[in-house]
């Protein structure tokens, strides 16, 4: 069987979960808070967690400044 070489439609946008220098795009949903208000939610899970030395049960610290967040392990010091 002869393959064809593989090619994006054109009504297809190309995938946002890597490449860019390691960069990924993710999209800040809404969620409910008192049954009343909704506010912004960003929810991420993924190998590049782990891969940064990130573990389950894992402390962290998140801080912001203007349009950037970090978010840092928060390591026992010993």
């Amino acid at each position: 069987m002869k393959s064809t070489p593989y090619f994006h439609p054109m009504y297809r946008r190309p995938s946002r979960r890597g490449g860019r220098g390691g960069a990924r795009e993710l999209t800040i949903v809404t969620r409910w808070c008192d049954h009343e208000s909704r506010v912004p939610m960003l929810r991420m899970s993924g190998q590049r967690f782990q891969q940064l030395g990130f573990k389950r049960g894992d402390r962290v610290v998140v801080t912001t400044e203007r349009e950037w967040t970090v978010i840092t392990v928060v390591r026992e010091e010993r």
